[in-house]
This record gives C-alpha cells, sequence and structure tokens, in this order.
C-alpha cells in the first residue's frame, strides 16, 4: 500500500472487503450451511412434537380414577355415649377388585383397630364398615375389636390394597370423643 491509499484515520482496511464474498451477509444471519439449518428445523419439530405429547399424557392422568375411591368418614364420634354417632361410620370403593385391609391409625401412623383384613371387595363395589371405639384387630369382618377403648382424640383410615400392593390414608382426621369431654 502506498502512502496515497492508506485509509483515513479511524478507518479499517477490512472496509472494503466484500461481505458476500466471505460467504455472510453481515451481523445475525443465519448460517449458510444447509446442515445446520435442517438440524435446527428437526429440534423445533422435536420441541412441537414433545409438547403436544406432554400435553396428552397431563389430560390422560387427569382421567385415570384413584385406586381408592370416594373414601368418607363422619367428623366425629362418640363410642361411650353422649352423642351421636355411636360408631365412626368409613365407606370407600376401589377402581380393580383386590383383597382390601382396613385399619385405623393415630396421626403418628400406628394401628390401632384392624377392621378388615384380605377381604375381597369387587371393583365399584362400596364397602361399608364401622368402628367401635375400642383397640385390637378381629379380621373376619363380622366382629368389631374388643380390646381396650382407644384414646380420646384424632384418627385416620388406613386402606391396604394386597394384590396391586397400595396403601392410602383418609385425606381427613375424625376425632374420637369420650363421654362428658365435649366438642
Amino acid at each position: 500500500m502506498s502512502g496515497d491509499d492508506a485509509p483515513p484515520p479511524g478507518a479499517s482496511a477490512a472496509a472494503d472487503v466484500d461481505v458476500a464474498s466471505v460467504g455472510g451477509k453481515g451481523a445475525g444471519a443465519t448460517p449458510a450451511d444447509p446442515s445446520v439449518r435442517r438440524l435446527g428445523a428437526a429440534v423445533f419439530a422435536l420441541l412441537v412434537v414433545a409438547s403436544f405429547a406432554g400435553f396428552f399424557v397431563a389430560q390422560r392422568l387427569k382421567h385415570v380414577p384413584t385406586a381408592v375411591q370416594q373414601l368418607y368418614t363422619d367428623q366425629f364420634f362418640y363410642p361411650a355415649g353422649g352423642g351421636e354417632p355411636r360408631t365412626e361410620a368409613i365407606s370407600f370403593e376401589i377402581e380393580r377388585q383386590d383383597l382390601v385391609t382396613v385399619e385405623i391409625i393415630n396421626l403418628a401412623g400406628a394401628d390401632v383397630a384392624t377392621l378388615k383384613r384380605r377381604y375381597p371387595l369387587a371393583a365399584y363395589k362400596t364397602l361399608d364398615v364401622a368402628w367401635n371405639g375400642r383397640r385390637g384387630a378381629h379380621g373376619d369382618g363380622r366382629r368389631r375389636p374388643l380390646g381396650p377403648p382407644a384414646h380420646e382424640g384424632e384418627y385416620r383410615v388406613r386402606v391396604i390394597l394386597e394384590h396391586r400392593k397400595f396403601e392410602t390414608r383418609s385425606p381427613t382426621s375424625f376425632k374420637l370423643i369420650r363421654k362428658g369431654s365435649g366438642e
């Protein structure tokens, strides 16, 4: 370069280079390589398909019935008198036939009474049982526990499905109230 051909101060010597001759169209341009474009399109398509699949899986899960359905209990009961009801009424149904064990547990999860043990229950058949407020296990489902009275307090129902190897607890607790203690 001669002195006359020198760029003015602050100008770049590369300013005269043709941008198209180096394979680009300036800053922010898409890559010219077709394989990169195909890869980007494939990743985008994969994300769209995954989004739709996730949506349909979520919808399916919303409509799958739970193993134990419509588990109902009374809010409180008075096994020694002084109020109604005298027994804790419990009812539920299951989605598929199974051998069912129904237990009363305290809030710490310890067994207090067993109301049914390995009882065969058909799908969508309601099982109604009642707890008399006593500790113990009888297992055959025809008699109520005959042990000592359970302490006043809050309890829950645990349902165990043997074939499915599944267990659930009642979503809310109920209260056993002894005579004269009020609510």
